[in-house]
C-alpha cells in the first residue's frame, strides 16, 4: 500500500514538473532562446537558388531568432512570410527533420514554375498561382494578355479558364494569347484561332484532328472556333 502511495506521487511530481516546463515556456519566450538543442546553425534545402536561401535565413534570423522550436509553434506563418518575400514564387515549405545535436534543418521547398507571362509583367504557375520574381526567365513563356480585372500577386487565375488556354496552346503551339472576355485569341508560327472559352474543349481537338488529315495542314491556318459545329479556316500561302 505504501508502495502504491509512493508511485502515485512520483507520476503527480513528474506531472507537475512536466506541465510547469510548459507554462514556463509558453509565458517566457527568453527561455526557449536560450535552450541549445533548438539553435538552428545549418540549413538544408532542396533548391539551388541563391537568393530563395538567403530569403530563408533571413526570416529564420529576424523572425524566429534561428529557433526550431519558435519555428515549430509559427510554421504557418513561415509559409506566409515567405510567400510574401518571394513575390509567391514560394509555394509552400515544410519542415522535413531537424537534427538536435548538429542544428541542421532541412526543409522541402515548393516553387512556382512559369506556365504564362500575365501582362507582360506577372507569372501564372500552373496551378493558378500569379506571382513575380525577378530572378526567372522570361525566355520561350507565352504571353497571356488578360485586362478584365486588376491582377495581384498572390491571387490565383480562374482554374478552369486556365486549364482550357494551357490546353488550346499546348495542342496549338501558341506563344501569345488573350482571354477577351470569354473569346480566346490566340497566336503561333502555325495557327492563329479564335476560340469560345464557353465551347467544351473537345472541339478544338476535333477541329486539330481534322486539319491533319487534310493537305494544306502544312500551311500556316487562321481558325474561328466559335460554335459546335462549324468552324473556319483561312490558309495563308507562302
Amino acid at each position: 500500500m505504501l508502495f502504491h502511495h509512493r508511485k502515485l506521487i512520483d507520476r503527480a511530481t513528474i506531472l507537475f514538473i512536466i506541465s510547469s516546463v510548459f507554462i514556463l515556456i509558453i509565458y517566457s519566450p527568453t527561455i526557449i532562446l536560450e535552450i541549445p538543442f533548438f539553435k538552428i546553425s545549418h540549413l538544408e534545402i532542396n533548391v539551388k537558388d541563391a537568393a530563395i536561401k538567403q530569403i530563408i535565413k533571413e526570416t529564420l534570423n529576424k523572425n524566429f531568432a534561428n529557433n526550431w522550436f519558435l519555428l515549430k509553434l509559427n510554421e504557418s506563418k513561415f509559409n506566409k512570410l515567405l510567400e510574401k518575400k518571394s513575390g509567391f514564387y514560394i509555394e509552400n515549405v515544410k519542415i522535413q527533420s531537424f537534427n538536435f545535436l548538429k542544428g541542421s534543418l532541412k526543409l522541402v521547398i515548393n516553387l512556382n514554375s512559369p506556365y504564362f507571362i500575365l501582362n507582360n509583367r506577372f507569372f501564372i504557375s500552373k496551378n493558378g498561382r500569379i506571382f513575380l520574381y525577378p530572378h526567372l526567365n522570361m525566355e520561350n513563356v507565352p504571353i497571356l494578355i488578360d485586362i478584365s480585372r486588376s491582377w495581384k500577386v498572390g491571387q490565383v487565375y480562374p482554374k478552369g479558364v486556365l486549364k482550357k488556354i494551357t490546353l488550346l496552346k499546348d495542342l496549338y503551339s501558341l506563344n501569345y494569347l488573350k482571354n477577351n472576355h470569354k473569346i480566346l485569341i490566340g497566336k503561333g508560327e502555325k495557327y492563329r484561332i479564335v476560340f469560345n472559352l464557353r465551347t467544351n474543349i473537345d472541339r478544338a481537338y476535333q477541329v486539330k484532328n481534322f486539319l491533319e488529315k487534310v493537305e494544306y495542314i502544312k500551311h500556316k491556318l487562321s481558325l474561328n472556333i466559335l460554335g459546335k459545329k462549324s468552324f473556319a479556316v483561312k490558309i495563308y500561302k507562302e
